[in-house]
């Protein structure tokens, strides 16, 4: 990404309903290393830069999924999934987006403003161009050339 500006929407649908307990869900990644594979989500446990993840599989018991996490990491701090990564998290919201009972997409719109090094994240679970706002931090920096990226697991 070579823009100070971007945003990106991504059109989306997780099914896994009923019994079963489903995977962990869906990496968004904004990160200086590109195409790694690993168990976060898909991806390398040490990265640095942005993660935003639908997280569907509630690995900390606490019934707060599923959600949307967004996580930042300089690249040095391991991903804890035994508290769903709250230790790297800059902001949350909970997400019906998960194994609703039709066939509609969801969509999630990431917005970076460089000049203000403003972060936001909104969410339309039902895919009707309604968009709430799920985070929105200040003071967030994500540098020019790194890479966007899609994992799942």
């Amino acid at each position: 990404m070579e823009m100070d500006d971007w945003e990106v929407e991504i059109e989306y649908r997780i099914g896994g309903g009923g019994n079963r307990l489903g995977a962990d869900g869906i990496g968004i990644w904004y990160a200086k290393e590109a195409n790694f594979e690993g168990s976060v989500f898909g991806s390398k446990n040490q990265w640095t830069g942005l993660l935003v993840a639908l997280d569907t599989f509630d690995n900390n018991g606490l019934g707060d999924n599923p959600a949307i996490v967004v996580m930042m990491n300089d690249g040095t701090r391991d991903y804890n999934s035994a508290d769903d990564g709250m230790s790297l998290s800059i902001g949350q919201c909970q997400s019906n987006f998960r194994s609703r009972n039709s066939d509609t997409t969801a969509k999630i719109k990431i917005r970076y403003v460089g000049s203000e090094r403003r972060l936001i994240v909104a969410t339309d679970p039902y895919g009707q161009g309604q968009y709430e706002e799920c985070v929105a931090q200040g003071n967030i920096d994500l540098p020019k050339g790194y890479f966007l990226g899609v994992s799942a697991a």
